[in-house]
């Protein structure tokens, strides 16, 4: 009975020791499943996190407009469909609806008195007179003795075209006091041909081009004054280009280069690319909000400095757009663009849905803000603590960026990966990081780089009627447009400089204004 027993125990140890033994194989190997598994899951997340940020670069290429990128304005026409603006987000986001600003109405502003508009100087003035119709046809119209009395009055400004020819002749004569020796008259040195046009009509041409107008327009607004006598589409590019190669002109546009070259202060710095007939233009600027110097170029980048100048940048502190070429020159500080950082940071919260790029923005925000209100109390700097808050809070949000966006895959080990565009722009802030906090640190750089690009805005407006064949033809209109737009910060009449710099006067450009 016990040996039975026995043998039914070693029988039950036995199944129970092969159960124990399947059980540890069966849970190796659903432990080493699970490790694969694991392992899958994990390659799946990231291959999801890499679509997901491919989705969102694509659709950011597609969708993205100047608000949200650093594309410019001119793109904005191809952008697919409206996916809101910087606006918006900081109304959503940051503004509650009982601190945000109304929207500015064009026009007149209520409870706002107005200034109306004034009248021209030297306009011909011409009154019309509206008595009662009944009063005309009255019989006693002329011996009535009723006080008449003006309850109305409105103005009209219009203006007439009025084509006017002066004839001018020289006169040769024999002198007897000379022994019969012939003396003549002499012409003004600018009337050389039989028959040309005055300062009226280039300084048209000239504004008009340098506006937008094509030659073909131009010739088609005079043929409308004119008729027949209207400047050919050859004699409107002659009088431009006779302009644009004057001597007045030239010594103008050095005189703008010296001023800058003796101006110590921040210079906005900008490019452009215009289209040629066989290869694109570069249309480079320095500028500041009193003086305005361009210069075109086949080349964008340093070469291009060399070319044009870069003599008076030396020591001086440079704003631009993070273009690497400006860091190549040498003896200048530099101070980064925040319009266009604002809208990258815009177009990663619009696309890609991260945090730390609305804290970026509200962070640079709330720098302008602080410098603002600084500027109302007089102060001419942030005090060194809230500078570093401020500069430690950027770094902290950067470095957030970085992290939630890693190297794709298929990118590591490369020497020049393709990065995200949120890890791209999260680790530019954090490279330039001086760069764009300066205008808290120096109260004289400007936030935006705005002065340059509307410096240079005029000739993509160019483009949109006219192309510049040649690269002759961007150099003369870079020399014009240095000319006219300093002219304007200046505050004289662009038309009224055309007409003194043809006549062969020189502006009187001013530091200060």
């Amino acid at each position: 009975m016990e040996s039975n027993q026995n043998i039914l125990l070693d029988e039950v140890s036995d199944n129970i020791k092969c159960f124990v033994l399947d059980c540890i194989t069966t849970n190796q190997e659903l432990s080493t499943k699970n490790q694969e598994l694991s392992i899958k899951l994990d390659e799946a997340e990231e291959q999801i996190v890499f679509y997901k940020n491919k989705c969102a670069d694509m659709d950011s290429q597609i969708r993205s407009d100047s608000s949200t990128s650093s594309k410019p304005p001119s793109h904005d026409w191809s952008s697919a469909t409206s996916v809101g603006s910087l606006k918006d987000i900081m109304k959503r986001e940051y503004y509650s609806d009982d601190n945000s600003e109304p929207k500015r109405k064009p026009g007149k502003q209520e409870n706002s008195k107005g200034s109306g508009r004034k009248e021209p100087e030297n306009a011909e003035k011409i009154i019309r007179e509206y008595k009662p119709v009944s009063c005309l046809n009255c019989i006693h119209c002329n011996t009535c003795t009723a006080e008449s009395k003006c309850t109305a009055t409105r103005k009209v400004i219009d203006i007439e075209f009025k084509v006017t020819i002066t004839e001018h002749k020289e006169y040769t004569r024999k002198c007897e006091l000379r022994n019969g020796e012939k003396i003549s008259g002499k012409m003004p040195e600018w009337i050389n041909s039989t028959m040309q046009f005055g300062f009226i009509i280039q300084s048209l041409c000239i504004l008009f081009y340098i506006m937008g107008l094509s030659y073909a327009k131009i010739n088609s607004f005079f043929s409308a004054i004119i008729g027949d006598a209207a400047p050919s589409v050859g004699t409107i590019a002659s009088i431009v280009k006779k302009f644009g190669n004057s001597q007045t002109l030239n010594t103008m546009v050095r005189k703008i280069y010296e001023m800058l070259q003796n101006l110590h202060g921040p210079l906005n710095c900008d490019e452009t690319g215009i289209r040629g007939k066989s290869k694109k233009i570069w249309l480079h600027t320095v500028c500041t909000p009193v003086f305005t110097y361009l210069f075109a170029s086949l080349s964008r980048g340093y070469k291009a400095m060399v070319e044009g100048g870069t003599a008076f940048l030396a020591g001086n502190i440079l704003i631009h757009d993070c273009w690497k070429s400006y860091f190549k020159i040498e003896g200048v500080l530099h101070g980064l663009c925040n319009a266009h950082i604002i809208r990258e940071l815009a177009g990663v919260v619009i696309f890609y849905k991260q945090e730390w790029a609305k804290k970026m923005l509200k962070c640079l925000l709330d720098m302008y803000h602080a410098k603002k209100e600084a500027l109302l109390e007089g102060k001419k700097k942030l005090a060194d603590d809230l500078v570093q808050k401020f500069k430690d809070n950027m770094r902290m949000f950067a470095n957030e960026g970085i992290a939630a966006n890693p190297l794709p895959p298929d990118q590591e080990g490369k020497k020049r990966p393709k990065r995200p565009k949120p890890l791209a722009l999260a680790t530019r802030i954090l490279e330039h990081l001086d760069e764009i906090v300066a205008f808290i640190v120096n109260f004289k750089i400007p936030f935006t780089n705005n002065v340059a690009e509307r410096a240079v805005r005029s000739a993509k407006i160019k483009l949109k009627n006219a192309m510049y064949l040649t690269l002759d033809g961007a150099v003369i209109f870079a020399k014009i447009q240095s000319v006219l737009d300093t002219a304007k910060k200046q505050h004289i009449s662009e038309f009224q400089a055309i007409k003194s710099i043809l006549s062969g006067n020189e502006l009187d450009f001013r530091y200060n204004v």
